[in-house]
């Protein structure tokens, strides 16, 4: 079976090999794409060091699928409004930042301490959050061109804190050379494999196990990262994943680590100054009829130089 692939104009611009070139020719992934795809359109270019691609299943889900080379295109996290507390949409933070795209970040607070991080988050070496439970995180160097996965908790050490690894995969030392951390739960994928327990991250039931909005993080075995955007509560147009979906599916893209982060409303993804998918926000529409964007406690941005 072969398809081709659209841009958003309709014009051909690719067929699956495209695909498998930017995820790592896995045989897998395209065995899993003929099956379920029912619609599939490419419209950013893999010189610019992003591939991106969309598709629908029957569900019915919208799926939004981004690979970015840290090589070329930097990855840094950004706090809303440049406060601890406090919050922001994506597409402010990622207009202001000048950042070429942006997804929204880790879980937080809303009410008292009003966008305060409900999970570790560190920001150029400045902590801005800490974890309460053993829950999963990222951390990065480099443009993210270092990356580092695990179910974490913190320490304080004198006047520092520290990051102390809840399995025994890392040690404190390697989250120690880190400028970045971000938060999330649960983690989705460890060394390549679906984490088939996620008990230890102490989540809901409801929130594992029914289909929501989500958005992933993950990084393939050649560094390129990926990060996966999934709309929900829309039952027409896409119902969402679970989280072991979403697991299974980050597997199949490649990846040998994987994250989930905030999802629900605050999922968004922005690309050039424009919203990519169709985040439902708060439930409240604005002047022009469409869903307002939640205001987010940070984003992950990809920096365009």
């Amino acid at each position: 079976m072969e398809y081709e692939i659209f841009s958003r104009s309709g014009q051909i611009v690719g067929s699956h090999e495209t695909i498998e070139s930017s995820l790592g020719g896995s045989m897998s992934i395209r065995k899993a794409l003929l099956v379920i795809c029912s619609f599939f359109s490419l419209s950013f270019s893999a010189s610019e060091g992003i591939s991106y691609y969309s598709y629908t299943t029957d569900v019915p889900q919208s799926v939004h699928v981004m690979v970015v080379d840290p090589s070329k295109r930097p990855i840094l996290p950004a706090k809303a409004l440049d406060k601890s507390v406090g919050r922001e949409d994506v597409l402010s933070l990622a207009t202001r930042k000048g950042a070429l795209a942006a997804v929204n970040g880790g879980f937080f607070a809303i009410g008292k301490y009003d966008g305060t991080p409900s999970g570790i988050l560190k920001i150029n070496n400045v902590w801005y959050g800490l974890p309460t439970k053993p829950r999963g995180a990222l951390g990065w160097s480099n443009g993210g061109k270092k990356t580092v996965f695990d179910r974490v908790l913190t320490k304080q050490v004198g006047i520092e804190f520290s990051v102390v690894s809840q399995t025994g995969a890392t040690t404190s030392d390697q989250w120690d050379k880190v400028e970045h951390i971000v938060g999330g739960t649960p983690l989705l994928v460890r060394d390549g494999e679906v984490v088939d327990d996620f008990s230890p991250e102490q989540t809901l039931y409801s929130f594992l196990w029914m289909r929501h909005a989500r958005t992933a993080v993950g990084v393939l075995p050649n560094g390129h990262w990926v990060f996966v955007i999934v709309d929900g509560k829309q039952p027409y147009f896409s119902k969402g994943m679970t989280i072991d979906e979403l697991a299974h599916f980050m597997q199949e893209l490649g990846c040998v680590y994987a994250l989930n982060l905030d999802g629900g409303g605050s999922t968004t993804f922005v690309y050039k100054n424009e919203i990519i998918n169709r985040p439902y926000g708060d439930g409240d529409n604005n002047e022009s009829g469409k869903p307002t964007l939640r205001a987010v406690s940070d984003a992950i941005l990809i920096l365009d130089n």
